[in-house]
């Protein structure tokens, strides 16, 4: 008798066994699909953004009349520097 209910037991441990892992299966599949979905409804969100246009916007809207002055001198300067070096470069040796 007491054979009887060993291999009973361990036909219900294995039972128990068997349904778990199908259980922790489905929940990864389940974890899978919901991280899947949420990284596609993150970059179809993200897609039309403009990160650059959103980082200067908020560069210039923190930026004091003398730093636009400054850079507005810089951006000059910059450009008569290229047309020199245009010139430069067209003029024959």
């Amino acid at each position: 008798m007491t054979n009887s209910w060993f291999i009973i037991a361990l036909i219900v441990l294995a039972a128990a066994g068997i349904v778990l892992m199908f259980y922790r299966k489905n929940q990864t599949v389940r974890t899978e699909v919901r991280r899947a979905t949420a990284t596609a409804t993150a970059t179809a969100a993200n897609v039309n953004r403009d990160y650059a246009q959103e980082r200067e916007g908020a560069r210039v809207a923190h930026m004091s009349a003398d730093d636009r002055e400054w850079e507005a001198a810089t951006l000059q300067r910059n450009r008569e520097n290229i047309e020199r070096a245009a010139t430069l470069a067209e003029q024959p040796i």
